[in-house]
């Protein structure tokens, strides 16, 4: 099957104010990503919109290095960077690790006018250097140039550049990945909306790191309303962290109404969602679906003083080996509410953080939460007997099978919704952000549910209606 680079042209080089290190961002040349037609969801390269083929330069190389892309759009770290804790990640001094040299491409592809017509502002078809060597005199380091020395290495502008509006992402879009939208932005003069319209196999790590007064929004044409087998997907096929945040100011980086899991095999301090490399990233997680699929790896990770708003989201699946559904290191300024944690090593790991959770529900993960000395819990359920060490309305002990209606991941419709009867159902208190759940159901505005969803949000197991769920709920309201 064939195989392709996207190769960023023109450089990112946003406003140097709040933006200093220009090493930190994309730069003519760099491998931003790879389409491999031999994985699923990239699909045959004549899907690939007008407007991606503007922007980037699509290059078909030789099949031999399909192990080599996969590296080439890694970041570059700083490898003698000295780390304050195993759960800390290492500084990117490059957004990413290789570049190629366009001009020569072009002369060594025997017509050296495509240099310019990539940067010309029209498509330019892919091209074939498939009979090219991409050996380290072509694929460099990228620390070579020193991109801060605007002397020796002046900019290259980037006339593609999106600066606000909202654009399609997935097959057939103007983007087909999410890393893709993100590699082409310029300083923002606007919200940046990406919009899903397919399912998406992400290659490489979408970093938003320009910082911003703005929103990055990531929402999809076609939302799960809650049923985790609907809606798109997006596969993280990397063995790094995923979708991060490493810039600050006063926008957010929202991730809305789809769905985000992992085939790649990851080792143990990678991350699904970083919200925030930088100690002012401000981040909204809501009404999402986060998988593991099995795999070593915090599903999310918070970190630093600042804004980050968790809420009305899944998460499961990180079963091996530490595995975490959310991660919380030393964090204020956070709210997280509303959330479900399930089958996951540790489901909450708070590093005993001073921090207040509420209508969280943590269900047969290894154990549900771990270092919660400083930390409260307000409305919430664990079916062991770890709960943050001041608890105020919440239940231990509790067992899985009478709060929730299924536990298989497979049966969209039911999984995860509290179950007649339960603490879930009407044990909450009121949401201090949402005004519904994951399915769209208003929250009750006395006894709303805790966790992800409000009860009645479908027919419970066994067989009973919306409208016995209500007058199960009425009379259950006059007994009390």
């Amino acid at each position: 099957m064939n195989l392709y680079l996207f190769l960023k042209k023109g450089d990112q080089d946003p406003d140097p104010i709040a933006n200093p290190d220009k090493n930190a961002f994309m730069k003519e040349g760099m491998v931003v990503a790879y389409h491999d037609e031999a994985i699923p969801d990239h699909g045959p390269i004549s899907s690939l919109s007008d407007h991606t083929k503007k922007v980037y330069v699509v290059v078909r190389i030789s099949e031999a290095y399909r192990e080599n892309a996969a590296t080439w759009t890694l970041p570059l770290y700083d490898e003698d960077e000295v780390l304050e804790s195993i759960f800390d990640a290492p500084t990117p001094l490059y957004k990413r690790s290789r570049t190629i040299d366009l001009q020569q491409l072009a002369t060594d592809l025997g017509d050296p006018s495509l240099y310019e017509a990539w940067a010309s502002g029209n498509p330019v078809e892919p091209v074939d250097a498939t009979k090219l060597n991409f050996g380290l005199l072509r694929v460099k380091r990228s620390d070579l140039k020193d991109y801060n020395d605007t002397v020796k290495n002046p900019p290259v502008k980037d006339t593609n550049a999106i600066t606000s509006g909202t654009y399609t992402v997935g097959s057939g879009g103007d983007y087909a990945t999410i890393t893709l939208f993100e590699a082409d932005f310029g300083t923002p003069t606007g919200n940046l909306t990406g919009q899903i319209i397919s399912d998406i196999n992400e290659t490489s790590t979408p970093n938003f790191n320009i910082a911003s007064s703005f929103d990055y929004i990531i929402d999809s044409d076609t939302p799960h309303n809650g049923d985790q087998t609907a809606g798109w997907f997006v596969t993280r096929n990397i063995n790094a962290n995923f979708i991060t945040k490493g810039a600050g100011g006063t926008g957010y980086l929202e991730l809305k109404n789809f769905t985000v899991y992992s085939s790649a095999s990851t080792g143990a301090g990678t991350r699904m969602i970083d919200c925030g490399l930088n100690s002012s990233a401000k981040f909204k997680v809501h009404d999402m679906f986060v998988d593991g699929r099995g795999r070593t790896c915090s599903l999310i990770y918070l970190r630093y003083d600042q804004d980050k708003q968790i809420y009305n989201t899944t998460v499961w699946g990180a079963n091996i080996s530490g595995g975490t559904g959310i991660f919380v290191n030393t964090v204020t300024g956070l709210t997280i509410e509303n959330c479900t944690m399930y089958d996951s090593v540790i489901g909450m790991r708070m590093l005993n953080a001073a921090f207040t959770i509420e209508n969280i529900s943590a269900l047969d993960n290894g154990t549900n939460f771990t270092n919660t000395a400083n930390s409260t819990a307000n409305n919430c359920v664990s079916s062991d007997a770890t709960i943050p060490a001041t608890a105020n309305d919440s239940h231990i002990n509790v067992t899985t099978t009478d709060e929730v209606q299924s536990t298989d991941d497979t049966n969209g419709s039911l999984f995860m919704l509290p179950k007649t009867g339960g603490n879930m159902t009407d044990g909450g208190k009121t949401p201090s952000i949402s005004t519904e759940g994951m399915k769209g159901n208003a929250w009750n505005a006395t006894t709303p549910s805790i966790g992800a969803f409000q009860w009645p949000a479908a027919a419970p197991a066994g067989g009973g209606s919306p409208m016995g769920n209500i007058i199960w709920w009425w009379w259950r309201k006059r007994r009390d």
